[in-house]
């Protein structure tokens, strides 16, 4: 296995290989260019396409015919991204990316020759914001604007196109001879304006592995209308994440030091628990309370614990956080009675289930708690990018405001593996949550 991992990761960057690939392509331009999300009565949802999303789904559908050996086995257009799988069933003839550079350019011509017939005027991509001397060359309706080749961006240009030559200029000289002498006026030439690319630069790859992989991407590409749907609708629980430093009493605080020193992840705190000390004018200064020699005992000192949260963060403020973990050896009947137990404490006391969600165990009581129609709080030991959403059935969990997503480490690198400590450390933060 490690030997076939190796020989994959060896054609990452081919992208001629044999193999299943999902490509999403990513708009740089605000809004909703390629169409718009719409229920219809079923309560099914779908994108209603513009001319410009239809286009992009042809010129995909096209790929295997200009590509011999490629399939595409699903695809969905949203309305500011694209979703691609393929399937490469022999060696291609060219680099993937090239065909993504094609579906780029050929959008790009697209929106641009739109533009010109909507808003009027001549639409440029801009490498960068115009001079001066361009931008009143543009705002003057009777001289030939001067268009430098280093202001327009080549990325979405396919190889070897060089700019199209400026328009030649009728002579404005007097015909004849006299004062009376007629006069060609010079052309009025349509004002250039330069806009973003409508691509981010480049796209995201991913490889997928086995068949439960591919068939989760496949579902994920079908369902992405639903799912963008549900975020639209209730943009407060998606979109706005926020980083916030919950105060923590010294008491917690020391626990927790104590708890994660006997850990052994002493260090995995480091931009989670935060401390300050009072100065003698009573001003507070953060220092690092790690570093030998400093330690919150024996100091007037206050403690933050510094998370990422997603979903509805008021659950964090509810009265009753109720911790819960559980082995992975525990017995089918003491996890029936704990769902139970839970369940009715959720119901009675309005308790709110708080978890890593480390074992099974831990998996099958939290989703029987959101199933039912309660609330949950995950700590998640990978961090939360600002583009993250949740996965999976969670997304639906979320949308009717029954759940909170937690990342203790905000700074945390994406490719960061946590180990068993770390676990561990999740499960006594979600105690120190509910103690607070």
């Amino acid at each position: 296995m490690e030997k076939n991992d190796q020989h994959q990761r060896a054609h990452w960057h081919n992208y001629r290989a044999p193999g299943i690939y999902m490509l999403t392509l990513v708009t740089q331009q605000r809004g909703t260019p390629f169409g718009k999300l719409q229920q219809l009565e079923d309560g099914s949802v779908t994108v209603r396409l513009t001319s410009l999303g239809k286009s992009i789904e042809a010129q995909i559908l096209e790929w295997p015919q200009r590509e011999e050996g490629l399939v595409v086995m699903r695809q969905v257009v949203m309305p500011d991204h694209v979703h691609i799988i393929v399937h490469i069933q022999q060696p291609l003839r060219r680099h993937l990316g090239t065909l993504v550079q094609g579906l780029k350019y050929g959008t790009t011509v697209a929106f641009l020759r739109e533009l010109d017939a909507t808003q009027g005027g001549t639409h440029r991509i801009a490498s960068s914001r115009p001079s001066a001397g361009q931008r009143a060359t543009a705002q003057s309706p009777t001289t030939a604007p001067i268009t430098s080749p280093s202001t327009v961006i080549t990325a979405d240009k396919p190889p070897h196109t060089q700019p199209s030559p400026s328009p030649s200029l009728p002579s404005t000289s007097p015909v004849g001879s006299g004062s009376s002498a007629p006069i060609t006026p010079a052309p009025i030439i349509p004002a250039i304006h330069y806009i973003p690319p409508l691509w981010a630069e480049g796209y995201h790859d991913r490889i997928l592995y086995g068949r439960d992989q591919l068939s989760r991407m496949l579902h994920y590409v079908s369902d992405n209308p639903r799912r963008g749907w549900i975020k639209h609708q209730h943009r407060d629980l998606f979109y706005d994440k926020r980083t916030v430093d919950l105060p923590l009493t010294l008491e917690l605080g020391r626990w927790l030091l104590r708890e994660a020193r006997s850990l052994g992840v002493l260090q995995e705190l480091r931009g989670v628990l935060l401390a300050e000390k009072q100065q003698h004018d009573g001003s507070w200064l953060p220092y690092d309370w790690w570093q030998p020699g400093a330690h919150p005992d024996g100091c007037p000192t206050r403690l933050h614990l510094r998370l990422k949260m997603m979903g509805n963060h008021f659950l964090l403020n509810e009265a009753l956080l109720l911790p819960i973990r559980l082995s992975r050896r525990t017995p089918p009947g003491v996890l029936q009675a704990e769902i139970e137990t839970t369940l009715t404490r959720c119901e009675r006391e309005g308790a709110v289930v708080i978890t890593p969600v480390v074992s099974t165990p831990e998996e099958t009581l939290f989703y029987a708690t959101l199933a039912a129609g309660y609330r949950a709080i995950r700590l998640q030991a990978e961090a939360m990018s600002d583009v993250a959403s949740p996965a999976g059935r969670l997304i639906d969990y979320a949308g009717r405001g029954q759940l909170l997503l937690i990342a203790p480490w905000p700074d945390r690198p994406q490719s960061a593996h946590p180990h068993k400590g770390i676990f561990e450390l999740l499960n006594v933060l979600c105690k120190v949550l509910a103690a607070r």
